[in-house]
């Protein structure tokens, strides 16, 4: 293998990986060559769409460089070759979306969704059991399957969830229960929440990211408790459960809109720039400042920072579950 090609590998793992990610790299013509060589596709720093280098053998004396992007960028690699001056290395680009880590074991807080590209994706809420032991991962309704379509013990559930890059490689587990939503006129919802059985029992983990393990549950909630919350879109932040409302929340999925009774609704607080929740935190439970678990968020208003979440009792009674 000549030795040309991994250098070539090399230098533009360092321009694109380094100088393409960070302004304040030790060698500042790294971020200038990286900005120069985007600069021709219309592209600065930021949205850099180098996420892998690598190095594969065609045959035994012509081993090709990849760039692998997560979007399709015509002429790239050819771009690269031209600045580089790596004309005698043969490079190609292989465009393979948004790379992310399958968390083994998953907890609450990470990324899950319906196991199909596009499809619905939202937060791991939380580990549950039923009274034999046997364990699941708790969401809502909407993120585990188009509201209502999903097939129990058949439609797949993938961690990450699509919209975070899962495959079918990141398989999780099987839907194993849902609350249909109702959008008739008039009639009232409960929850939007649903469980998935993992396919193997050490994939899953009590627990929620940031926040620690569950201590159980709790039904009696004051309105003004402060509360928290571990999602994939916001992380950990910080909030009020102040009101308790009747909501009606639109499915874009399902073209329709259904009424939810007796929800709780939660706004941030702490004067940070992040929303205590947004679209792809549903499906992350709300715990109290002993982590007891007091809601499951599944909406949130799009105009403030205003989140919504079924009252956590309505869930595990409707399921005969608790935490784990």
């Amino acid at each position: 293998m000549p030795a040309g090609a991994d250098d070539v590998r090399r230098r533009i793992s360092e321009v694109f990986l380094r100088g393409g990610r960070r302004r304040d790299v030790e060698d500042a013509r790294l971020t200038e060559q990286a900005a120069a060589l985007l600069s021709e596709f219309g592209l600065t720093l930021e949205q850099c769409p180098v996420n892998a280098v690598g190095l594969k053998a065609a045959n035994a004396s012509e081993p090709v460089v990849t760039i692998f992007l997560d979007r399709e960028i015509h002429g790239f690699a050819d771009g690269v070759a031209r600045r580089l001056g790596a004309d005698g290395v043969r490079i190609e680009q292989l465009v393979v979306g948004k790379i992310s880590s399958s968390a083994r074991p998953a907890q609450g807080g990470h990324s899950i969704g319906e196991g199909v590209q596009t499809g619905e994706s939202g937060t791991f809420g939380m580990t549950v059991e039923d009274p034999t032991g046997a364990r699941f991962i708790l969401s809502c309704s909407h993120v585990f399957a188009t509201p209502n379509a999903g097939a129990k013990g058949v439609t797949d559930i993938w961690q990450p969830s699509s919209d975070d890059g899962g495959a079918t490689v990141d398989r999780i587990g099987a839907l194993y229960d849902f609350e249909p939503i109702d959008f008739a006129a008039g009639q009232a919802n409960r929850i939007d929440a649903a469980l998935a059985s993992p396919a193997h029992a050490n994939d899953i983990d009590p627990g929620v990211l940031g926040l620690g393990r569950v201590n159980g549950s709790v039904s009696n909630v004051t309105l003004g408790t402060a509360v928290w919350k571990s999602g994939w879109d916001t992380g950990v932040t910080q909030g009020t459960l102040l009101y308790k409302v009747s909501v009606m929340v639109a499915y874009p999925s399902a073209n329709a809109q259904a009424l939810f009774d007796d929800q709780w609704g939660i706004v941030g607080v702490g004067g940070s720039q992040t929303r205590f929740s947004d679209k792809g935190d549903s499906g992350a439970v709300v715990l109290d400042n002993g982590n007891a678990v007091l809601g499951l968020i599944f909406a949130d208003a799009a105009g403030i920072d205003l989140s919504f979440a079924n009252p956590i009792s309505e869930v595990l009674n409707r399921f005969g579950v608790s935490p784990a």
